[in-house]
């Protein structure tokens, strides 16, 4: 039987030789490199159409590209009395009377004695006068509250009282006809002055004036006297350039007081943050290392005063377990709030009643604190400190009312000069950001100067005789880009007496520079810790409030306005039945764009102002357009006009600016 031929024909080796199979890993490597080259083709082309793409996209909004180097911020320039903005700028005000609601019957002198006004006494003709005081502290549970203690029966004026704040009771028989909050500056303990003495004499105290609010134009336009006293007589240095870092009080006092942001941002990895859920053990504000720290370890006696009870450290956060300075106006004000607010003004005229809200009894706010802030100076003429008063009553809600201040406040800075009380004080007067909820915030001109807000610095004439550096350090940056972080960095120089002509202090993870040396970096705002949303470096061009991008834009920011306020439930206040409203898009008023660099990688920001039912709010936010990625929200969404007691019933610090309680 023959065995079958193979249908397959061997080849013919020479003899010696064996056939050899291919390997099984060069068959592997084959493919591999095969695959390699297929992707980097398809990767080379799909840049190549990327490319296109970009450019395609840069070409359509180069008309966005205002003038502008990418690389240097050019500063909007507008004029402070334009039309745009003219209507919201009323005549100057009367000054505020607050009426005759109780009389001045008692009053406490700086020396801490109590008098009993006896010329009111005979005029009223009271049939059986007595009165109490008791002491005032602040409860540490809340900011919100004071703790009345040791009521004690008054048998003779004048008394001497030895407690900080008293609240003073007199009766008629059994009628309470009047109340009163007296306070005072006791005079520092004498190791605490010995301390202070020890300080070396040409290191200057320094001042923060604060006035909520405020930008540079609002402050020319509603505190002329002002102005023209510190500027034009003192020469104050004003920088025209300071950008806000973000949008409210708190994260800009943030970066002033301790140069940290006050929440993380996924877009600002660089910035040093500091809360009070990861960095607090205390769970309050005790151990943040606010900059008055440095000044107190280094001798200086300390003083912050704020006449607002939603503070900068109590506004929905948790405040300070013990007095964070060595006098502190908190347990003050709020006493005097909680007693005078309700005392009727039944003697003012009808058409001045509106004028109530700023009158504690027989005087409008501010001037409680402006005496005790000129207690303050007086009391530590000879000695130094750091001192911080926020006034915020008159500016915060209404643009023109600030103006009543303005005779008060020049009158206060006369009399301190006059008195030689800043003969070794650097002054610092400024706000906080401009104004953000009046009229004037819905013009481009009230944008701006909602993101810019005023300061001045003033040298005492040693300081510039003594150290001429530091004067033409100031003038350098008063028309350069600045954040709260360089000014940041300033108080920390006086704080460590580093004011020579070259830093003795190098601080590597500082984000600002101390504008006491001159500097010529051109710096962007993201580098100093500015929000790219509140920026003024970008030049923005109007669009069609009917066109693709301002609707797109609009629909995008709503949804993620809606989808924020989906999370309103888990903060609805305890017993309320009411939560918040969906809202809905009415119209749109105001729609403007700008491109992000001159590069291929440009994005197109687009940026709405608009209105939303059933609130009425208006709110403004921006949406970023990239050549190769989906529009996106950039930012945040800003509310822009009073929301009053719209947001009830919920209690939170982000969602109250955009929740409608129904």
């Amino acid at each position: 039987m023959h065995q079958k031929r193979s249908s397959t024909l061997k080849k013919k080796v020479p003899h010696g030789f064996k056939m050899r199979k291919t390997p099984l890993r060069f068959k592997a490597m084959f493919v591999i490199v095969s695959v390699l080259v297929f992707f980097c083709f398809v990767h080379l082309r799909s840049r190549e159409d990327s490319s296109i793409i970009k450019l395609k996209f840069f070409k359509e909004n180069h008309r966005f590209l205002d003038a502008v180097n990418a690389t240097e911020c050019k500063l909007p320039k507008y004029d402070l009395y334009d039309l745009q903005i003219k209507k919201y700028i009323k005549k100057p005000a009367t000054a505020i009377d607050c009426g005759y609601p109780q009389p001045y019957l008692t009053y406490l002198d700086w020396d801490g004695t109590l008098y009993l006004n006896e010329s009111e006494v005979e005029m009223q003709q009271y049939k059986d006068l007595k009165c109490t005081y008791e002491s005032i502290v602040i409860d540490k549970n809340t900011d919100y509250k004071v703790i009345y203690n040791n009521t004690t029966w008054i048998y003779q004026f004048p008394l001497h009282i030895d407690d900080q704040v008293i609240r003073v009771k007199c009766y008629d028989g059994d009628l309470n006809f009047y109340n009163m909050i007296h306070s005072q500056i006791l005079k520092p303990k004498e190791e605490i002055v010995a301390k202070n003495n020890k300080i070396p004499s040409h290191r200057p105290s320094v001042l923060i004036f604060t006035i909520d609010s405020m930008s540079r134009g609002n402050f020319i336009r509603c505190l002329p006297k002002t102005y023209e006293y510190l500027v034009g007589k003192h020469k104050m240095h004003v920088f025209k350039g300071l950008n806000k870092v973000a949008d409210n009080t708190f994260p800009n006092m943030m970066a002033l007081l301790a140069g940290f942001m006050g929440y993380p941002r996924i877009d600002m990895p660089h910035m040093p943050v500091w809360t009070i859920k990861l960095n607090s053990t205390l769970k309050k504000f005790d151990d943040m290392p606010i900059v008055w720290k440095t000044f107190r370890d280094a001798g200086y006696l300390t003083m912050y005063a704020e006449e607002y009870l939603d503070a900068i450290f109590s506004l929905l956060e948790p405040g300070f377990l013990n007095d964070p300075v060595d006098y502190y106006y908190r347990s003050t004000y709020v006493s005097l709030k909680e007693t005078l607010s309700n005392i009727e003004h039944n003697k003012l005229k009808f058409w001045d009643r509106s004028k109530w809200r700023y009158c504690l009894a027989n005087e409008p706010s501010y001037k409680y604190m402006l005496n005790y802030t000129e207690e303050f100076l007086t009391e530590m003429a000879d000695l130094r400190y750091f001192a911080l008063s926020f006034f915020v009553e008159m500016s915060h809600e209404y643009l023109n009312d600030v103006k009543n201040m303005d005779l008060d406040v020049v009158q206060f800075f006369e009399r301190m000069f006059d008195k030689d009380l800043f003969k070794n004080t650097i002054i610092l007067v400024m706000g906080d950001h401009g104004h953000r909820f009046d009229g004037i915030r819905s013009t481009y001109i009230g944008r701006i100067e909602e993101r810019m807000p005023f300061l001045g610095i003033l040298l005492p004439e040693t300081l510039q005789k003594s150290h001429p550096h530091l004067q033409s350090g100031l003038a350098s940056h008063t028309e350069r880009l600045l954040s709260w972080y360089d000014i940041h960095e300033t108080l920390v120089d006086i704080s460590l007496d580093d004011l020579g002509e070259k830093s003795a202090n190098i601080r590597p993870k500082a984000i600002g520079k101390s504008i006491f040396r001159p500097f010529n970096d051109n710096r962007t705002c993201t580098q100093i810790g500015i929000l790219p949303e509140y920026c003024m470096c970008d030049r923005e061009a109007q669009i069609s409030l009917d066109s693709e991008k301002a609707i797109t834009s609009a629909n995008i920011i709503m949804q993620n306005l809606n989808s924020l306020l989906e999370d309103a439930p888990n903060y609805i206040k305890t017993g309320e039945s009411r939560t918040c409203a969906p809202l809905l898009l009415n119209k749109i008023l105001s729609a403007t764009a700008s491109m992000k660099s001159f590069s291929l990688s440009s994005s197109l920001v687009v940026r709405v102002i608009f209105e939303v039912l059933p609130s009425m709010g208006l709110f403004e936010a921006a949406v970023e357009y990239g050549p190769v990625t989906d529009p996106r929200l950039f930012g945040d969404i800003n509310r822009i006009n009073k929301y009053g007691d719209q947001p009830s019933c919920i209690s939170h610090d982000i969602l109250r600016l955009y929740c409608y309680c129904i």
